[in-house]
């Protein structure tokens, strides 16, 4: 063996395979030294490289610490487990929409986007500790029992939620189908209640009420952009125009989003192809991407408006925004959820998947509807430059919030709707508008032959009376006072109930065509007149001077505030 140097022949004899075995001589050249010099150089920077690129620190502190929580923890711990709550810590510290997904809720995630699983129809978020709903699937057993958007689940089976995170309240509503669950549900005003639900397969439908009313104005309720979604609303816009609608009311009402592609398709329905829907901005890109619509739009050019709510979020608000920043539409109702930014959902294998924030969009117009107290500022400060900042979309004409009476808590309480309607589904007491006041008076015979009656203190005073009663002899001059009392009562509660019938009536005609299936002119009708939003909806349809009026003012204040950003 040649002892000394690596010539030649020797790396010649190498390329071909041949066994050759160097040693490192006692004598090395100059040349040789200055090239061991060049990699010890080139070594140790790449340890320094790797001591201050930030993401190398990171993973190194991850594996130390799982590895010495794994070997040296008192209490044993399995590693998938372990693993989850690192992944669920990393995503805690970023915005409010970032999370990890375990296989199992992941698995759920596609269930839902496809619009099918089961369950009882709700979904949910954690604010400040505590579980609230922010979506409710129309034609499932969460919305038959009158669970709304904003409605905060305390206890599932007894056990509190209170700081809890969401997969885990996830977990335990989840359950095989025909299995019952009990969930304590406290609504806005704070007064609780408990609601047995029995799971069964939601087929979430995206579009539960369709149709037009007698005076010509078509009505489009759409409650999730899954896939498709958009699609098919291009189809049920064609279908409708058959009927030569004067012009269409789409209510978006406690739609949370979803896809953006969808709501990219669906803007594509009412504006010219090119048109931009939005404009994303993230690290990875270091620049702005524009949406816009690919397909020619349909031929529907009557009036539209758009009724939304605290509930409107995400792809609804993009959808609208577009419309709006582009002309085509008028907004009623209250201001929107204000969700500024988009998810992307990264799959790990089996490990689940990463649903992170990885840009914030903007409107066609350059505003951000995203409230800025709803992300963390360190995440905020990642993205380069100025983007105005809004706390969701504000609607054209705001109708209040309808407040909740005594009556209709008592009833809601009781779960008196759904039963009502499900006592009369197949005999339904009214037709329309005009059969308002029947459908009122069997609403009050039903609940008196149930025994349901107001809560109220002088309720409350008279059944302590009627127990004092019953427990002594009582003379005829306090069997006139009970009379009289319960007369009180009686005409009480008679002028709240007629006080409150709106609300009643609003809450029968949507669960009724909710439940229905196939929506009857008269029946929508009804619906447009009992619910508020949908009222100034229909007037403003049903006016078209009124319509173009507004929409140019419309118009105008946006440019203004455009401008002034």
């Amino acid at each position: 063996m040649a002892s000394g140097r690596f010539n030649v022949a020797d790396a010649e004899k190498s390329a071909a395979g041949e066994s050759t075995v160097f040693e490192v001589s006692r004598v090395v050249t100059l040349r040789g030294l200055l090239w061991l010099m060049v990699i010890a150089v080139l070594l140790v920077a790449g340890i320094w490289w790797l001591r201050d690129d930030p993401r190398q620190r990171t993973a190194a502190v991850l594996t130390a610490v799982s590895r010495l929580i794994l070997e040296r923890a008192a209490v044993h711990v399995d590693p998938a487990f372990l693993a989850q709550a690192g992944a669920e810590g990393l995503t805690s510290v970023l915005d409010p929409y970032s999370s990890y997904l375990a296989p199992d809720e992941y698995e759920s995630f596609l269930e839902q986007t496809e619009g099918v699983y089961v369950g009882i129809g709700v979904e949910i978020a954690t604010r400040d500790g505590q579980t609230v709903i922010y979506n409710v699937f129309p034609q499932t057993p969460a919305a038959e029992a009158f669970i709304r958007p904003g409605d905060r689940i305390t206890s599932i089976n007894g056990e509190s939620t209170a700081g809890l995170r969401a997969s885990v309240v996830v977990q335990k509503m989840k359950g095989p189908a025909g299995a019952p669950v009990t969930l304590t549900v406290e609504g806005p005003g704070g007064r609780a209640r408990s609601v047995v639900l029995t799971r069964r397969k939601v087929d979430v439908e995206v579009f539960p009420v369709v149709g037009i009313t007698q005076s010509g104005v078509a009505y489009i309720r759409w409650s999730q952009f899954t896939a498709g979604s958009g699609d098919r609303l291009a189809a049920i816009v064609e279908d409708l125009l058959v009927d030569r609608p004067i012009g269409l009311v789409l209510d978006l009402r406690g739609n949370p989003g979803g896809i953006l592609d969808e709501a990219v398709t669906a803007a594509g329905v009412f504006l010219p192809t090119g048109a931009i829907v939005c404009r994303l901005s993230g690290r990875r890109s270091g620049r702005s991407t524009e949406f816009v619509t690919t397909t020619p739009p349909s031929s529907f050019q009557r009036p539209l408006v758009v009724v939304q709510d605290a509930s409107t979020a995400s792809a609804s608000e993009i959808f609208i925004a577009a419309l709006h920043d582009a002309g085509r539409v008028l907004v009623v109702g209250r201001t929107s959820f204000g969700k500024g930014w988009v998810q992307t959902v990264m799959p790990l294998g089996e490990m689940g998947a990463l649903r992170l924030s990885t840009d914030r969009y903007t409107t066609p117009a350059g505003l951000n509807v995203g409230d800025p107290l709803r992300a963390r500022r360190q995440y905020d400060s990642t993205l380069d430059g100025y983007v105005p900042q809004g706390a969701g979309l504000p609607a054209d004409v705001t109708v209040p919030d309808p407040d909740l009476g005594k009556w209709e808590e008592t009833l809601l309480q009781a779960g008196a709707f759904s039963d009502f309607i499900a006592v009369n589904s197949d005999e339904w007491p009214a037709a329309g508008v005009e059969d308002s006041l029947v459908l009122l008076d069997e609403l009050r015979q039903w609940c008196d032959s149930v025994g349901i009656h107001l809560e109220s203190p002088g309720r409350q005073l008279m059944d302590q009376l009627v127990v004092k009663w019953n427990a002594q002899a009582v003379s005829s001059r306090e069997d006139s006072l009970k009379d009289l009392l319960e007369e009180a009562l009686r005409r009480d509660g008679e002028l709240l109930f007629a006080r409150e019938h709106r609300g009643f009536l609003r809450r029968l005609w949507e669960e009724r065509l909710l439940t229905a299936g196939d929506v009857d002119p008269g029946e929508l009708e009804a619906l447009m007149e009992f619910d508020p939003d949908l009222a100034v909806a229909r007037d403003l349809i049903e006016q078209p001077e009124r319509y173009r009026l507004m929409l140019e003012s419309s118009q105008a204040k946006h440019v203004v505030t455009t401008q002034a950003q």
